[in-house]
């Protein structure tokens, strides 16, 4: 059964952003995923990423961010799903 983790950007175990990374790699059609000298690293602005693993192995995965919107003279701070 698949256990649920939160980690961030920090405490992310590496074999599971690189599972993540891969993973993104191979279902993204985009010209800069398919290039071999891009490197995809995770989003600086990533605050939490909810993973489910089931031994060593990603099973799902989903990040949120921070970011910020001014809007007229207010800024909003926004929290978001990336992909």
């Amino acid at each position: 059964m698949p256990t649920h983790h939160i980690y961030t950007n920090e405490t992310l175990p590496s074999h599971l952003v690189y599972q993540r990374l891969s993973f993104i790699r191979i279902l993204w059609i985009d010209p800069y995923v398919d290039n071999p000298n891009y490197h995809l690293q995770l989003d600086p602005r990533s605050v939490r990423h909810e993973i489910y693993v089931e031994s060593d192995s990603l099973v799902s995965s989903v990040s949120v961010i921070k970011t910020s919107a001014l809007i007229g003279e207010q800024q909003l701070i926004c929290m978001a799903s990336p992909i």
